[in-house]
């Protein structure tokens, strides 16, 4: 009972400090915008709002996948090397995750 606990605690924290992290980026710090510098008059121009709503967006969907994804603990939470290794790929899929979203915004930033 204290392992399921304990394993969604912890995948619920992580899950929690990302999308905290991620949604620090979507507000301007000075002239930084998703981790990229522009020009004070370009922050609110419709096509740079417009990507800070696809990442917003696109982030809440992976907020909600991957907490559903958190449910199968507890179906294999009576096996300890199971739930270990879930959460460890539970973790890994999430970060990998959260880089291509971060490249593909880039790169449609970019471009």
């Amino acid at each position: 009972m204290i392992s399921i606990i304990i394993n969604i605690f912890v995948t619920i924290v992580i899950l929690f400090a990302l999308m905290l992290t991620n949604n620090t980026a979507e507000k301007a710090n000075g002239n930084i915008l998703l981790g990229a510098s522009l020009p004070y008059s370009e922050l609110k121009n419709k096509e740079v709002l417009k990507i800070i709503q696809d990442y917003h967006r696109t982030y809440i969907l992976v907020g909600v996948i991957f907490f559903i994804l958190i449910l199968p603990l507890l179906i294999f939470s009576k096996y300890v090397s199971i739930s270990t290794l879930y959460i460890l790929f539970w973790c890994c899929l999430i970060f990998y995750i959260n880089s291509i979203i971060k490249k593909s915004i880039l790169i449609n930033y970019i471009c």
